[in-house]
């Protein structure tokens, strides 16, 4: 019996061993593989993880969009920005009206803003295409019906009837067609007596950035070209009672040339602002002609009296002056119409100076960002400062620093008023300009 077991125990074992194995493999095999889950984790190699997701970069333009307006906010001093225009605007100018800023640009059009809108999120407006040309200086007769247009590529002028209603326009004339040989860089347009349009002489005025002005009849008719010898003209305007020309220059002074009201006598120069030690830039009047301001390259600007008899020897006097922040090679100037405050747009910035003692008195920082200030002007009420720019707006600013002068000018006034009526009239002007401020400091 003892063999029978010793020669079987072989079987047995190897018999149990097959057993073991085969249950092993049927356990992997046909398990649920929880048998692979119980291995160690140094057994497997876990999947790497994903990397989590970058956040995509900002593009370059956008960015700088987001941390231009974190860090500059609007200026409280800002009522409105009149947008439109595709390319520079080259010059603004209100309407003898009032009711209308005219502004015209290298894309080819003059707008006409309507400034009841200025607050207003959208602005009424009206385009004038300009054909196959661009205009860089206009100027108004004293109805705001007609405009002459000084034309960037034929260097010549234009004359164009407005009709607000229909929105269209009826070209009167336009000087012949020889050119002149350089660029026009100011025009005027004067339609007689302002007292009565039906009497006086009616002309246009043209001048170029060499020495030449053209003088011309409201038809376009050559009437007397003028050799201004001032150096070169840099600019050129008419004052708004259409009395006289003006012409600034390389040599820093306005020359002055009284514009006969009838046919017959010749355009005789009358006086001339002195002053300045470089080149004047720019010039502008008072609404009521007495009063010329100029703006020139040694960083001064002056206010002159120019209500003065010069036939029988009268010079302009000086009124005031003051230095302003002079950024590149141009400048640009506006008076209020009371008179009290100057504006001065360089580079992209404006300085605003009180007209009586030639103090500065408020400033706005890159009011055209990147840009360049192409002009500057006041509203009929003073209510507003208008700046252009080469960064294709225009912006309207609240004239807070004007009103403050008022302010303190009319209540001294006041004192001394001695009419009820007197006082009354006061009190309402010092309360309208009040309210535009205190209107103006809730929007800070």
């Amino acid at each position: 019996m003892m063999q029978q077991v010793q020669l079987l125990a072989p079987f047995f074992v190897m018999t149990t061993f097959v057993v073991v194995v085969i249950l092993t493999v049927i356990s992997r095999l046909g398990g649920d593989g929880k048998e692979e889950n119980k291995e160690t984790p140094a057994q497997i190699e876990e999947p790497p993880k994903p990397p989590a997701a970058k956040p995509k970069p900002m593009p370059a333009a956008k960015k700088l969009k987001v941390e231009k307006r974190g860090k500059r906010q609007a200026h409280p001093w800002l009522a409105g920005q009149l947008k439109g225009h595709t390319a520079e605007v080259l010059d603004i100018q209100f309407s003898p009206t009032g009711k209308h800023l005219a502004s015209v640009s290298m894309d080819r059009s003059l707008r006409l803003w309507a400034v009841k809108d200025f607050e207003k999120p959208e602005h009424s407006v009206v385009r004038f295409n300009i054909e196959l040309d661009h205009a860089v200086k206009l100027d108004f007769t004293p109805d705001g019906k007609v405009v002459v247009l000084a034309l960037a590529q034929a260097r010549k002028l234009r004359v164009i009837k407005l009709d607000m209603k229909r929105k269209s326009y009826e070209t009167k004339v336009e000087t012949p067609e020889k050119s002149w040989i350089n660029s026009p860089i100011g025009c005027a347009i004067h339609a007689g007596d302002p007292a009565d349009p039906r009497m006086g002489q009616a002309y246009l005025m043209g001048a170029t950035d060499q020495t030449t002005l053209e003088v011309r009849t409201i038809k376009g008719d050559l009437v007397q070209q003028i050799d201004t010898k001032s150096g070169r003209n840099t600019y050129a305007t008419k004052t708004p009672d259409g009395r006289f020309v003006a012409v600034c220059g390389y040599v820093g002074v306005v020359n002055f040339l009284e514009i006969p009201r009838l046919l017959g006598p010749k355009i005789s120069s009358a006086f001339a602002t002195g002053g300045h030690r470089a080149t004047i830039y720019h010039c502008c009047f008072s609404y009521d002609s007495m009063v010329c301001c100029t703006v020139s390259k040694d960083g001064t600007w002056k206010a002159w009296d120019i209500d003065i008899d010069y036939k029988r020897g009268g010079d302009p006097k000086e009124l005031a002056t003051g230095n302003y922040a002079r950024i590149g090679e141009d400048a640009r100037i506006a008076i209020s119409p009371d008179k009290a405050v100057v504006a001065v747009g360089s580079g992209a910035n404006v300085q605003m100076f009180n007209a009586e003692n030639g103090a500065l008195i408020g400033s706005v920082d890159d009011a055209h960002p990147d840009a360049k200030i192409t002009g500057v002007a006041f509203d009929s009420e003073g209510k507003y400062v208008t700046t252009s720019g080469t960064d294709k707006h225009i912006k309207i600013w609240h004239n807070i620093p004007g009103f403050t002068v008022t302010v303190n000018r009319l209540e001294k006034k006041l004192i001394n008023a001695k009419s009820d009526a007197e006082k009354q009239r006061l009190q309402d002007q010092i309360d309208w300009r009040r309210a535009i401020m205190t209107t103006a400091a809730s929007k800070q």
